[in-house]
């Protein structure tokens, strides 16, 4: 399920786009190895009839009944947090063991993102003897690095939405432990929260998303998630049950949401009568 045997950028990204090497929604081992998935489309509607696939318009019009949503699921790094300046610590830990004599090996991103290890855990997990100077160093450029983590300002404004009108709200996430903080600081109290490494699988194990199902207390055709990764936001939920959705910030496809103020306005329109 990983793309590459090496380890690169933020491990929490799912899966990135095709062009690029592992992301791993969201945390950091680097982007040759890890960290998880427009166009022309600003409306941010998928074009997929004169309606958008989202709107559900026709069905309604033929008498299909369209189930109302009950719950949104979002991704997490990319999707409602950005990261700036990332310093990539679960790398350099491995940085440090490949230079001793430790090779990079194919299933460390997902060991990193599917177990609860903290920075010292992980050296310790992958037999790396860093020395307390190098610990020390590594940690605080980490605890640098979660507090320069915020929160996209359609992010913001979309949850804020979303609650208002009484629709439940989960984040979900491939990312390592530390990452879970700044998650919980900047969106506390949401109705769900689905960590890879809790859970002990990436997405698009279909486990994961189950485990926020669960959590939610609504059945996956009652959900919408949207998020980067096409494959771990997009076809992995749907794959499952759940309606999900691209996000392309960068608006490098024709196709999906251009930011969360659009894919909201789509969510609140679905649930009119």
């Amino acid at each position: 399920m990983l793309r590459s045997a090496v380890l690169a950028g933020r491990l929490g990204r799912c899966v990135p786009r095709p062009q690029r090497p592992l992301m791993v929604s969201s945390v950091l081992i680097s982007r040759s190895v890890l960290a998880g998935c427009s166009g022309e489309n600003r409306t941010g509607v998928e074009q997929t009839s004169q309606f958008g696939e989202d709107q559900a318009v026709p069905n309604a019009q033929i008498g299909i009944p369209v189930p109302r949503v009950k719950a949104v699921i979002f991704d997490a790094f990319g999707t409602v947090l950005k990261i700036h300046k990332g310093c990539h610590p679960y790398r350099q830990v491995l940085k440090i063991g490949r230079l001793r004599g430790r090779g990079v090996r194919a299933d460390d991103a997902k060991i990193i993102m599917t177990n609860p290890l903290s920075l010292e855990a992980a050296a310790a997990h992958f037999g790396i003897a860093l020395l307390p100077s190098e610990l020390e160093r590594i940690q605080a450029e980490l605890d640098a690095e979660l507090q320069r983590i915020g929160p996209y300002e359609d992010a913001l404004l979309a949850i804020e939405a979303l609650k208002s009108a009484g629709i439940k709200v989960a984040i979900c996430s491939n990312l390592a432990l530390p990452y879970r903080e700044p998650i919980e600081r900047l969106f506390p109290g949401l109705d769900g929260y689905g960590y890879s490494f809790e859970i002990g699988t990436l997405k698009p194990d279909a486990r994961i998303y189950q485990n926020v199902i669960e959590q939610l207390g609504v059945a996956a055709h009652e959900a919408w998630m949207i998020g980067d990764s096409q494959q771990c936001d997009r076809d992995g939920p749907t794959n499952f049950g759940i309606k999900g959705h691209y996000l392309d910030r960068y608006l490098t496809r024709t196709e999906g949401f251009a930011d969360l103020r659009s894919f909201v306005r789509v969510v609140l329109n679905s649930n009119k009568p």
